[in-house]
């Protein structure tokens, strides 16, 4: 059956539902604004998983001070810290392999659900643990989930979302991240480690529960050429039955799955011959962010914070960092398009480099220099809070902003792969080797180490990558050409 065949059908169904005939009656609603309550309802179910992602992500900072401690049930050593931390990184690596196998086979929502399942084991293993061999795997498993799922939250939101509202459903993302780091260091702060981990095991629940509502993105039933289904899908999301404009929009849907698919035959080929300078330019970015220290400072926040002795505790400290991030979050949207993206870089990069050359000053000076710094306890939080500020808006963003303007469609999945598998396994080397690092050269050594990468990085994707800003996804192919 063919796509009007299908709508023929449709419009038969609808019409027997309308009393006087028409399709435009009250009880549709706006094309052009579509049925947005719907999607930001959708787009906060979907994000249950991003957030246990920030709350994933953030654990090792209260927990890994507890199984240090001598009030673990479980000795940790801190090598073996290292590893709990670090590994939740390598698992990310085999879930960004995994993502693109099963998205088009499973589909967009039940591949959010299959990934969900590591999540709610891993937060079982951790709390049933009794050995430091469980946590590894309790978090390597939880690293191929949350991974995944953030890849296929962004996958989803943007084929579900109308354009008009898309930009700001996918940065709900980055804010729900930030919002589960709060809640996990917050929980860390006022509970014990294992009701902790029992609060953070019911993000992941929640999201099964609600499950259901949420639906399938129109993409992937028009690619298995479900289109009664997928004009079902679009009725619900865009708050129209008017069988004229859904058709339209299925066929829309239809020519570029069909272009994407052509493109693919070639797309290893093409990657390496068309769009060299654009893999270059994300992958210095993605270092960038790797190589800011912004994965290893977050997952040992807790304990660099106590270094500083500063009058407020670490716990809170903590707190206080995270919930200034979250905040900065929710409004750093608006602030991106101020400036070319070349100035953001370079002037972010500034800035987060100065940020860690004083918190590592601070330490320089208490430890090796053995001077007396009590008076500027706080310098490393507000460095910190610095430092993470100017990284939104900077080399934290940059790179997801840029791969979504340098790489053509039909190149832009698998060009992401491996770059992010690329990535996460970096990640998981500079977690792993940080604390010994610090250990070996000095625990203020580090930090003038990710200064020193973080300027440099920002000055080499400065001078490589070209100002997006402003121009269609068309003029930047030119520009990169």
């Amino acid at each position: 059956m063919n796509i009007r065949s299908i709508f023929f059908c449709l419009q038969n169904e609808i019409s027997s539902t309308n009393t006087d005939g028409d399709l435009d009656n009250k009880k549709t609603l706006s094309k052009k604004n579509g049925n947005q309550t719907f999607q930001v309802l959708l787009t906060i179910n979907v994000c249950l998983l991003t957030m246990g992602f920030g709350a994933a992500d953030s654990w090792p900072s209260p927990a890994i001070p507890h199984l240090e401690s001598e009030n673990s049930q479980i000795p940790v050593t801190m090598n073996q810290g290292a590893w709990i931390v670090s590994i939740f990184n390598f698992g990310g690596a085999f879930g960004f392999i995994l993502c693109p196998i099963l998205v088009d086979r499973l589909g967009r929502k039940r591949t959010l659900l299959f990934f969900a399942m590591p999540q709610i084991i891993s937060w079982i293993l951790i709390i049933l643990a009794k050995h430091v061999y469980i946590l590894y795997i309790a978090r390597f498993i939880s690293g191929i989930g949350y991974w995944a799922c953030f890849n296929i939250t962004t996958i989803y939101l943007g084929e579900v979302a109308n354009k008009n509202i898309r930009g700001t459903l996918i940065n709900i993302t980055s804010a729900s991240f930030n919002f589960g780091a709060v809640i996990c260091v917050t929980c860390g702060a006022f509970l014990h480690y294992n009701y902790m981990n029992l609060i953070l095991l019911i993000i992941p629940l929640m999201f099964n529960i609600t499950f259901t509502l949420i639906p399938e993105s129109p993409y992937f039933y028009i690619q298995k050429k479900e289109y009664q289904k997928a004009a079902e899908c679009l009725v619900k999301l865009h708050g129209t039955n008017n069988v004229q404009y859904l058709e339209l929009e299925i066929e829309r849907i239809n020519r570029v799955l069909i272009d994407v698919e052509n493109c693919k035959k070639n797309v290893f080929r093409d990657l390496y011959t068309k769009h060299r300078r654009a893999f270059l330019i994300v992958f210095v970015l993605k270092l960038g962010y790797v190589f800011s220290g912004v994965a290893p400072i977050t997952s040992y926040m807790q304990e660099i914070l106590s270094y500083s002795n500063f009058s407020l505790s670490p716990q809170y400290s903590t707190i206080v960092l995270m919930i200034v991030i979250f905040l900065f979050s929710m409004t750093v949207s608006p602030l991106i398009d101020l400036l070319d993206r070349r100035t953001w870089t370079i002037g972010c990069g500034i800035i987060c480099s100065l940020s860690l050359v004083i918190i590592g000053l601070f330490f320089f000076m208490k430890f090796y220099l053995k001077i007396d710094v009590s008076l500027y306890s706080w310098f490393p939080l507000v460095a910190l809070i610095s430092f993470n500020m100017s990284g939104c808006l900077g080399i934290f963003i940059m790179p997801t902003i840029l791969a979504s303007e340098v790489f053509p469609m039909e190149v832009k999945s698998v060009a992401l792969c491996f770059v992010d598998i690329i990535k996460t396994f970096s990640m998981f080397l500079v977690k792993l080797f940080f604390k010994n690092f610090a250990n070996t050269f000095g625990f203020y050594s580090v930090f003038w180490a990710f200064s020193f990468a973080n300027i440099t990085l920002s000055l080499i994707a400065f001078f490589i990558m070209p100002e997006t800003r402003g121009k269609t996804l068309e003029q930047v192919q030119l520009l990169l050409s």
